[in-house]
């Protein structure tokens, strides 16, 4: 596992694809974390083949 600079670093690599730094770096902490899917609201997820964003229900 890399450190937290070193997932920051990668982290820029996939703004590439149109995700802004925050969502970047949330998308890369899964990457490491070997997580295939996210819940979230964001659809900025969906611009990644990465990971497969799933919409939390809403209240």
């Amino acid at each position: 596992m890399l450190g937290f600079s070193g997932e920051r670093v990668l982290a820029t690599s996939h703004m590439a694809s149109g995700l802004d730094y925050e969502d970047a770096l949330t998308l890369q902490c899964a990457i490491s974390n070997n997580e295939k899917e996210i819940a979230s609201f964001d659809k900025d997820f969906d611009k990644t083949k990465l990971i497969i964003r799933i919409e939390p229900p809403t209240v």
